[in-house]
């Protein structure tokens, strides 16, 4: 994780009236945090709280790259193709208590499907 660009992302996040941000792959995943992967089948997102750690969705098979750069292992919800992403989703939404935080979303890369999970488990 860049510590500084994840601090000065902090700083907007607090700027614009958000508790925080849901990140999906593309350029600004990689930016903040290095994690480099791709819009596939298997959602991915990354959290970024304005007053806590990061923490990811993330399937199993990728969940070493999270590991890689520094999000502790208690904010990693990872899942398998057996298990599904949706219990993943809805742990982690429980955990880090989005179901109040105003979350920004980056409206011209996430996708329907990221977006009404975000819906479901944290309508905040």
């Amino acid at each position: 994780m860049n510590q500084q660009r994840l601090q000065q992302l902090t700083e907007q996040i607090l700027a614009n009236g958000l508790d925080g941000i849901a990140l999906v792959p593309g350029p600004n995943m990689v930016y903040v945090s290095g994690i480099h992967s791709h819009l596939s089948e298997r959602p991915i997102v990354l959290f970024i709280p304005a007053d806590d750690e990061p923490a990811i969705v993330i399937p199993t098979l990728e969940a070493m790259k999270a590991r890689a750069v520094g999000i502790p292992t208690d904010r990693i919800f990872a899942w398998s193709d057996d298990e599904g992403y949706t219990g993943a989703f809805q742990q982690a939404c429980a955990q880090l208590e989005l179901s109040d935080y105003l979350l920004g979303v980056e409206a011209l890369h996430m996708r329907v499907l990221e977006l009404e999970l975000l819906k479901r488990y944290a309508p905040g």
